[in-house]
């Protein structure tokens, strides 16, 4: 993201937070006074214009809000002696329970079915909601909670990004209008088979990291990073010694790996080419790999999957051996053959 643009957010929150101590009519006052200065001054320094930034330092105060109220929800929950209070339990949501065996979960029809802890924390992504009963921790369940908080966040700052360079000024009107399209995908969704594809196998790897423990996490990337480095996701990594070259991270320390993500072979080329340009803009990233997966029955499958939505999501649907081809197409730049090949025995030879 441009450097005025995090300097901007930053002077934001800020000044939300000192406004919200004072509340008397005269200090609401004084901080809308200095909140018109604050704006005029980001829209001159980021070559945007006032509008945009109202709407930037709107929704900032927005994210702050919804901080705050995961942090009473955590002062909720602790109780006052320290004891869990559990939230309520929605009508028509499916309950989550757990058993020596698992955890499994009783849909709204009363239909029974097992439910992994990766499931849980990713079938959000496919607007799915879940709720609890009293055989499960607390740690699972704030744990729940908090992967919706960064899924809200994170969707928020994608729209501040967006706003913010859809009226930069000085902005490329090419890139201008993909960061408009991504902004239409987040308003209305979008049953592109690309769009599910990635999505698919960006849940089916995250559900990988929470159920085995690996030694990689999967974190989503913002619109900026979509854009202007042409990556779909990102993949943390201590290590990185495969992919053209690359240094190994010797400190310890997680090493970023961008990946493109495509489903047509045809793309390959021109996105290899875009991938290079990008490369040199990109310093926050130890590599960036294109992958080419087979993923062309997405749709289909998210359309079979919609009339149930049974837990884990339409990726849940891919056999073993599509599991393991995904598997393998985007780790062979990120972890060596045999880990690779150890992974896929353990957990796709059935």
């Amino acid at each position: 993201m441009r450097m005025n643009f995090e300097k901007n957010l930053k002077g934001y929150g800020e000044h939300i937070t000192k406004a919200h101590k004072d509340l008397s009519s005269e200090g609401r006052t004084l901080a809308e006074q200095e909140k018109t200065k604050l704006v005029e001054q980001a829209a001159q320094t980021s070559f945007t214009d006032i509008d945009a930034e109202l709407e930037i330092y709107k929704i900032q105060k927005q994210k702050q809000e919804r901080l705050n109220k995961f942090k009473k929800f955590l002062e909720k929950t602790r109780g006052d002696n320290g004891s869990f209070v559990r939230p309520e339990v929605k009508k028509g949501v499916p309950v989550v329970s757990k058993t020596e065996q698992g955890y499994y979960v009783v849909m709204p029809d009363g239909k029974k079915s097992s439910i992994t802890l990766g499931d849980m924390m990713t079938d959000h992504e496919w607007d799915v909601e879940y709720a609890f009963d009293p055989s499960v921790d607390v740690h699972t369940i704030r744990g729940y909670y908090l992967e919706q908080l960064k899924s809200d966040l994170r969707e928020k700052l994608d729209q501040q990004i967006i706003t913010s360079e859809t009226h930069f000024t000085r902005g490329d009107s090419f890139k201008q209008n993909a960061y408009k399209e991504i902004g239409k995908r987040m308003e209305q969704g979008s049953e592109q088979q690309g769009v599910i594809a990635e999505k698919m196998v960006k849940n089916f790897l995250k559900k990988l990291t929470i159920d085995f423990g690996t030694d990689f996490e999967i974190v989503e990337a913002n619109a900026f990073q979509d854009v202007e480095q042409k990556v779909d996701f990102i993949i943390h990594r201590k290590s990185h010694d495969r992919a053209r070259g690359a240094q190994v991270v010797e400190s310890g320390e997680l090493a970023d790996i961008g990946i493109q993500f495509t489903i047509n072979d045809s793309k390959t080329d021109v996105k290899e080419k875009q991938i290079e340009k990008s490369k040199s803009r990109a310093k926050n990233f130890q590599d960036i790999v294109l992958v080419t997966l087979p993923a062309h029955d997405a749709s289909m499958l998210y359309k079979k999957w919609s009339h149930q939505k049974t837990p884990g999501g339409p990726e849940k649907l891919w056999e073993s051996s599509t599991k393991e081809a995904i598997f393998r197409g985007v780790m062979n730049k990120v972890l060596t053959a045999e880990e690779i090949d150890s992974f896929c025995e353990k957990h796709f030879s059935n």
